[in-house]
């Protein structure tokens, strides 16, 4: 009795309480499903925040009153103790409609209560008909990782009153500011889809965990009433009926950071990149010159392995595939093509990291030789073949003139059997 005396006593102080602020964050429509005569009735969360210095409660003694506004105020009732709580979250059930309500917080430590009472603003409850409310925009979306969640991202959008700082006296205006209480959403890449079922917290937002890295994720936020958070089936034929449809829903679109973003360049943690900029450049003698742009550090490479076939079906072009393996700590290399006819090649470099993970990147290029290319070796060697040639074209026309005869007194000298010699016939 001497608690509620003082309670009473000291509604109006504040100090010392290590509670900062106590509001009525959200609101819903509870429709009865039963076939008889219980009413509709309003249900919400009242969010209470604490400061973070201040000694933390063990218990809440949760206390409120009520009045109607037509115009001028009304029939408003002392202070009603609800209930003691042991979380800085409370559900209120049944709520009047149209109807404004405060709500007044005690912290209870181990010695007893902390400080005065803190009030909540009134805060006028919905109508019966009141439909649900499109999360109000935008949607922020932040990016973090830790050992628990693993790479993560908070999902924060305006649902509450207090989040837009309204005036203190109550209009429609207000009013509409209270977000519904219960919430699906749905989490879409190229390769899942997922929707989670959630109910404000005195948070403002909810936390995405496990996500991939490097992956472009659709984010979709619906208000649901609260029979679907009890009622699966409901839900899913809210989602059959409204498929495609984008009223009523909130929703971006955002990008994962890189794994190496996150445990930077060359991390164990992350599987290995394939090197940037690979490039090649083939000479007229068939020789290729190699280059690329390491993705990490050389400490974190094993080593690089170079492959090398020929993708043209042609005999004089090299079908086997051929490998080297490159120093760790290098960025170029030579290799050495075959053929006499135009070939095209696929190189391939794979970078393997300290426990064997691979990756890789490819290029095509065409190996063109000039078959047309004057060796200058033949400088020499035809001349020579040309003046062996005359040498014994001669020789042979001498060796033919030698034995013949035209007719008598035909004096022929010859070199041919004897030197000097003549004959008379």
């Amino acid at each position: 009795m001497q608690f509620w005396m003082d309670t009473n006593a000291y509604a109006s102080r504040t100090e010392h309480s290590p509670i900062k602020n106590v509001q009525l964050g959200c609101m819903d429509v509870v429709t009865s499903q039963e076939h008889n005569n219980f009413e509709d009735t309003i249900e919400g969360l009242i969010f209470i925040n604490i400061n973070e210095t201040e000694q933390y409660p063990i218990r809440y003694i949760i206390q409120w009153k009520q009045r109607t506004y037509d115009g001028s105020i009304t029939g408003e009732n002392g202070w009603i103790t609800a209930s003691i709580e042991s979380e800085p979250i409370i559900k209120v059930e049944g709520m009047i409609p149209i109807m404004q309500y405060r709500f007044m917080v005690t912290a209870v430590g181990p010695g007893g209560r902390l400080g005065g009472p803190i009030m909540s603003n009134w805060a006028q409850t919905l109508t019966i008909d009141e439909k649900l409310h499109v999360p109000v925009g935008p949607m922020m979306i932040t990016t973090q990782y830790n050992n628990e969640d693993g790479l993560c991202a908070l999902i924060k959008w305006y649902h509450s009153p207090y989040q837009r700082e309204p005036s203190s006296d109550i209009s429609d205006d207000r009013r509409a500011m209270f977000g519904n209480c219960h919430y699906s959403i749905t989490i879409l890449n190229e390769t899942s889809r997922e929707t989670v079922l959630f109910t404000l917290d005195n948070g403002n937002g909810i936390l995405l965990s496990n996500l991939q890295f490097s992956t472009e994720y659709s984010v979709a936020i619906r208000s649901i009433s609260s029979a679907m958070t009890v009622n699966s089936l409901l839900l899913h034929q809210k989602n059959m009926s409204t498929a495609g449809d984008t009223n009523g829903i909130l929703e971006q679109k955002f990008l994962t950071p890189a794994c190496n973003e996150v445990f930077g360049s060359g991390s164990l943690e992350c599987a290995p990149e394939p090197v940037k900029n690979l490039e090649a450049m083939v000479n007229s003698n068939g020789s290729v010159n190699i280059k690329w742009i390491p993705s990490s550090e050389p400490n974190t490479v094993l080593v690089y392995q170079l492959l090398y076939q020929s993708l043209t079906n042609h005999y004089d072009c090299d079908k086997d595939s051929s490998s080297i393996y490159i120093n760790a700590g290098s960025t170029t290399a030579t290799i050495q093509l075959h053929g006499r006819t135009h070939c095209e090649y696929s190189i391939k470099l794979i970078n393997y990291d300290l426990i064997g993970r691979e990756a890789s990147t490819e290029i095509i290029i065409w190996y063109r030789p000039d078959i047309h290319v004057f060796n200058s070796n033949l400088i020499y060697t035809y001349p020579i073949l040309i003046l062996m040639s005359i040498i014994s074209l001669l020789k042979c026309c001498i060796c033919l003139c030698c034995p013949t005869t035209t007719n008598n007194r035909s004096i022929i000298l010859s070199g041919c059997n004897k030197k000097d010699t003549v004959t008379i016939l």
